[in-house]
């Protein structure tokens, strides 16, 4: 459970953003099965199962995968799930905070 934030009351979005990125990055290793450096539609469909990842947009996890692969080489890679993340600033607080509490529940 996340208990950063200022005297341990809601985190704010740097915080949150931070967290998210070693927890991306975290996510991102366990699950590229085999090692190439990317994460293939499969092997994001497995995670997204696995760990019941669903979008606060309400996307499909293929739709998902699509946004996040920048240059459509049907692979996500470390830096486009982290590129990802920016698009992330235009979300609200609550949905971010939403985002981190599915995450640490990976």
């Amino acid at each position: 459970m996340y208990t950063g934030g200022i005297s341990g009351g809601q985190p704010n979005a740097s915080e949150i953003r931070a967290n998210m990125s070693l927890k991306l990055s975290e996510i991102f290793t366990k699950n590229d099965q085999d090692g190439d450096g990317g994460l293939s539609l499969k092997e994001f469909l497995a995670a997204s199962e696995a760990r019941r990842i669903k979008s606060p947009e309400g996307l499909s996890a293929k739709d998902m995968f699509a946004q996040m692969d920048l240059d459509r080489d049907n692979q996500v890679t470390k830096n486009e799930m982290m590129a990802s993340q920016a698009s992330l600033g235009k979300l609200s607080s609550g949905t971010m905070s939403s985002l981190l509490a599915a995450q640490e529940a990976i």
